[in-house]
């Protein structure tokens, strides 16, 4: 039997090779689950970081939806615009014919209604005139008209500018009287077909003159110029 002094120097060793190898395997898993928790950390990190990577890329994305999307309405905004441009002369052509067609409209309510157009002139418009009227080349034209149907010469007369009446000397004013019958026999209707602006005081009137009865129109040209407040003939008509 070994002695007792040996016997617990060997269970001394014994004990601290077994606490050596119990606390070499303690320090080994200790080791482990730090290097097990650094991986997981970095992991951690890793994803926090791809994470706001995805949130930046998609804010990116949202942005260039965005701009895409106000690209295209800016594409079809131009669009729109180019049309419209196109499209502008056949509406100012448009525009040109409604203006040149509400006069006719005019005429046909008029005529549906049994009226005479304020630019047709006919003996039973003639017949309604108060008297002389020369404040617009148009009431002149018509003062004119009336001045052959009734066969005043003053009337007449004062439808031309001074030039013109220089020209009426007493044997015109001898024939005014019978060719004003024979043309107020003949007449049946005038129309101011056109009117062209020359200048503030100065116009041309279109006339067509119906003399016979189911007979083509003649077409005058008549020049009317302003003198003062009144509008005078500066042609002699016939």
């Amino acid at each position: 039997m070994k002695p007792p002094l040996e016997i617990i120097s060997v269970a001394f060793l014994a004990a601290a090779v077994c606490g050596a190898l119990v606390q070499r395997n303690a320090l080994s898993n200790v080791h482990q689950e730090n290097q097990k928790l650094r991986g997981e950390s970095e992991e951690v990190r890793r994803l926090a970081r791809e994470n706001a990577e995805i949130e930046r890329l998609r804010a990116e994305n949202a942005e260039i939806e965005k701009l895409r999307l106000e690209t295209r309405d800016l594409h079809k905004l131009r669009n729109e615009v180019h049309q419209l441009r196109q499209s502008k002369p056949d509406f100012e052509k448009l525009r040109a014919v409604h203006e040149r067609l509400q006069p006719l409209r005019a005429d046909a309510k008029g005529f549906a209604a049994g009226a005479q157009p304020a630019d047709r002139i006919t003996k039973e418009t003639l017949s309604a005139l108060a008297g002389p009227d020369f404040t617009s080349p148009e009431a002149t034209v018509r003062t004119y008209f009336q001045a052959i149907r009734t066969g005043n010469w003053n009337d007449f007369r004062n439808c031309f500018s001074p030039e013109i009446r220089q020209a009426m000397d007493a044997q015109f004013e001898e024939q005014f009287h019978e060719s004003a019958k024979q043309m107020s026999a003949r007449f049946q209707s005038a129309r101011i077909a056109a009117k062209r602006v020359v200048s503030a005081d100065k116009v041309e009137l279109g006339l067509e003159v119906v003399l016979e009865e189911d007979a083509p129109s003649s077409k005058l040209t008549v020049p009317i110029k302003r003198i003062g407040s009144e509008w005078k003939m500066d042609a002699a008509l016939f």
